[in-house]
């Protein structure tokens, strides 16, 4: 008897905590040179990214074009939650 309520605890106790804090859906979307700034070390970098978006920042698979005193850059390849990641391609034009 004392398993079966402390299994009813339980299950009551994770539903209380699901209705009470339900999970938000990531919400992923496309743009199109839309305007963002990345940090580069110690530097930001304002300029026009093209991919994926997850909540609002860069998330997945995208390309990010700046101008600087040097040229123009640009750097393909991942980003997560709103900053690049992992290996990509940065040239110069």
């Amino acid at each position: 008897m004392k398993k079966v309520k402390m299994f009813f605890t339980i299950v009551v106790t994770l539903l209380v905590f699901v209705l009470v804090f339900p999970v938000a859906a990531a919400q992923t979307e496309q743009v199109t040179e839309h305007e963002m700034t990345f940090a580069f070390g110690s530097d930001k970098r304002t300029g026009r990214y093209t991919g994926s978006i997850e909540n609002g920042v860069a998330h997945g698979q995208g390309k990010f074009e700046w101008m600087s005193f040097g040229g123009n850059f640009v750097h393909e390849g991942e980003f997560e939650n709103g900053a690049i990641q992992g290996k990509g391609t940065r040239i110069r034009q």
